[in-house]
């Protein structure tokens, strides 16, 4: 996550019990003070098959229009 300012202080003090983001980029020091707020989930799987499929000159697009883990 990029919180940047006083994000980090406001997330800390706010009643939110969780604060889901993605594994991107590094996680850091700063963000020890809501570390029991985060939950991060892996985009390694859906980088694997985005590649996977520009690789053998399939959709992209396709792997967004699943839902998988998701309610709409």
């Amino acid at each position: 996550a990029v919180l940047v300012g006083p994000a980090m202080e406001r997330l800390a003090d706010s009643p939110i019990s969780r604060i889901i983001v993605t594994d991107t980029i590094p996680r850091s020091a700063r963000t020890d003070a809501i570390d029991d707020k985060l939950v991060y989930l892996s985009v390694a799987d859906l980088f694997g098959k985005a590649v996977h499929r520009i690789h053998h000159d399939m959709s992209v697009s396709a792997l967004f229009q699943e839902s998988v883990g998701t309610k709409r």
